[in-house]
């Protein structure tokens, strides 16, 4: 009876040691043998990278606890795809699940190196070059401006006055020309100058002669009707006269030139 039970007893434990290694992910050695994440590994050797992560990712979904398959992305995403945070997601689960890996060291390594990169892609650097030509211009400026200075401070000095403030220049009155001799002002005559004539376009209405044209006031109540006949002159006449007078608004106190009949 003792003995069937040992018997049983060593079936079970020999059942559950079984269970155990048939588990996946239960050892680097399981994980490396799984179908999808040797998929990954052909692919890869063929640098065929987007099947490779295709195998790898199938490989994590079959056993997420899988650290190689953890690592082998870190790898393709930050040396083959740039992609910093993928590749420090991965690395840091590598870590995290198996961190006496013998890759263990270099997924550390690569964690710092992700972190460094992302770290560029959130401060902008200010260019060095860039920098040192603005210090060298604005230390060349400052050079010519202490010269300058330096000049007036000498100048001002050799004058007697003070360097602290420029000097007063009083204005400059020009000389009197000997050459010119004083005049009376009433012997002043205003100078003549023969200004160019030139054609007026401006059309314009004939003018009569002096001793032909006649000034007339409109009183109150007449019109170019009544003023006509006074001078015994026809209204066209009259208004050909005066073509800047509109008939309809005579104001009393007006003057219109009275052509000759």
């Amino acid at each position: 009876m003792l003995f069937r039970h040992s018997i049983l007893l060593m079936l079970c434990c020999a059942l559950v040691l079984a269970l155990a290694g048939c588990r996946p992910g239960a050892g680097g050695g399981d994980e490396q043998k799984e179908p999808y994440f040797l998929r990954g590994k052909n692919r890869l050797q063929a640098r065929d990278y987007v099947g490779a992560i295709a195998g790898f990712e199938k490989a994590l979904d079959v056993n997420p606890r899988s650290a190689s398959a953890h690592f082998e992305l870190g790898i393709l995403y930050e040396q083959q795809q740039g992609d910093y945070a993928a590749a420090l997601y991965h690395y840091q689960r590598a870590v995290t699940l198996r961190g006496d890996m013998p890759s263990a060291d270099l997924a550390r390594q690569r964690i710092q190196e992700c972190k460094r990169e992302l770290a560029k892609t959130v401060v902008m650097p200010v260019s060095t070059q860039n920098l040192q030509k603005t210090v060298d211009d604005l230390r060349a400026e400052n050079q010519v401006l202490k010269q300058q200075l330096q000049s007036w401070q000498a100048y001002y000095a050799s004058r007697g006055l003070p360097t602290n403030a420029p000097a007063y220049v009083p204005p400059v009155t020009p000389a009197p020309n000997p050459a010119r001799a004083e005049v009376s002002p009433s012997r002043l005559e205003p100078a003549r100058t023969e200004t160019p004539t030139r054609p007026d376009l401006t059309p314009r209405a004939p003018t009569p002669p002096p001793s032909a044209r006649k000034l007339h006031t409109i009183a109150s109540g007449e019109n170019f009707g009544s003023i006509a006949r006074r001078y015994r002159i026809s209204t066209a006449a009259l208004q050909s006269a005066n073509p800047t007078i509109d008939e309809r608004r005579l104001r009393p106190g007006q003057a219109l030139v009275i052509p000759a009949p």
